[in-house]
């Protein structure tokens, strides 16, 4: 029934794509849904239209803070920023929320594919927080580094499995809604997957990605294109706000106003730089993780998400980790007009998944 993510690791067929279609990436956020348009048009990708809807009004809240849409609702949204946003396209690729999956390594005796095949559910089972039966597996076996000596060793005995999980629940509500909106056969991808492929540029080092979403934040360790370490922080951009109201007795409303211009209110910079005290402490263990178990060290901090752009965090980040950190151009991968790219530069950060999603049968990460 779910044959369009049955291979989460492999690019999903869209029909017209090849021969120069355009194809629109939609990224289902918990705050807002953002789409791109782009299209492949004789060796040159094309961004044909961008735009974002914030989903807070469809549920009475404050923008800027998490929406819980009914399923009405919902189709309501995606209808609205697909007319706003002039989307022309007839094949969408739709994100997955890193927060609606499990993805994680394992390591195994080197097998067969037909003793995979059973091995893997089972050591799976260690993972899974519920029954196989109601989740939908894939996994992708980790090339093993290729070294440039001479001499010959042989294989490791074991090899590394990138699992991913997701809820057969989950994948219904996204197939019912989805055709309630008029969008037909759409591919799917997992958001991390989408934001690997529009900000990564071929590092060889390790690499960590932070996105910060509305409700929750995603990190990754990305090497050789291959996810190494996944976590989730269930605080986002919607948690600093609700620090900054409750810190000045102010309204949700305008606290999320001064975040997002704290330029103009510079006696806020303490506050802001404290609310992001817990995700830094996030950010800090998990490189600290890798580097226990990697014995590896991360060379670059990638900052995505449209809670990323605020005000000093790039540089506290930075000052903490004491790695380079910078923030994500998904749009530097497409052809736009030139006097576009300022505001391409600055909204990028917001548009990574669905730059990514767009770009799934173009770019490989």
């Amino acid at each position: 029934m779910f044959d369009a993510i049955k291979k989460l690791f492999q690019g999903a067929s869209l029909t017209g794509s090849s021969a120069g279609g355009s194809v629109c990436g939609i990224d289902i956020g918990s705050g807002s849904i953002k789409v791109v348009q782009i299209k492949e048009d004789k060796g040159r990708i094309i961004l044909e239209t961008y735009g974002a809807l914030s989903l807070a009004p469809f549920s009475n809240e404050a923008i800027g803070k998490p929406a819980k849409l009914s399923e009405a609702d919902t189709v309501k949204a995606i209808t609205q920023v697909l007319k706003e946003s002039r989307v022309t396209a007839k094949n969408f690729v739709v994100s997955l929320q890193s927060n609606a999956i499990l993805v994680f390594v394992v390591t195994l005796p080197r097998a067969s594919q037909t003793q995979l095949d059973t091995v893997i559910p089972n050591e799976a089972r260690k993972y899974i927080p519920v029954p196989l039966t109601e989740v939908s597996l894939d996994w992708f076996i980790i090339p093993e580094k290729e070294t440039y000596e001479q001499e010959v060793t042989a294989p490791s005995p074991t090899i590394e499995i990138l699992i991913v999980a997701v809820r057969n629940e989950t994948l219904q509500n996204y197939q019912t809604t989805l055709t309630q909106a008029a969008i037909l056969n759409p591919a799917f991808e997992i958001e991390s997957f989408a934001t690997m492929r529009s900000v990564l540029r071929r590092e060889i080092a390790p690499v960590l990605i932070v996105d910060v979403g509305t409700g929750f934040t995603s990190m990754m360790i990305v090497e050789y294109g291959i996810i190494r370490i996944f976590h989730v922080a269930n605080r986002g951009s919607a948690f600093v706000t609700e620090s900054l109201s409750r810190s000045l007795s102010i309204p949700f409303d305008k606290a999320e106003e001064m975040k997002y211009n704290a330029s103009k209110h510079p006696e806020i910079q303490t506050l802001l730089d404290a609310s992001y005290e817990y995700l830094v402490s996030e950010i800090k263990r998990v490189l600290l993780e890798y580097e226990h178990s990697q014995n590896r060290v991360v060379s670059k901090i990638i900052l995505s998400g449209g809670g990323s752009v605020v005000q000093g965090f790039k540089e506290l980040v930075a000052q903490q980790t004491g790695l380079e950190t910078v923030m994500a151009d998904p749009f530097a991968k497409v052809d736009a007009p030139e006097f576009m790219r300022p505001l391409l530069l600055t909204s990028g950060p917001e548009f990574s998944v669905a730059t990514g999603l767009a770009l799934k049968n173009m770019l490989s990460f």
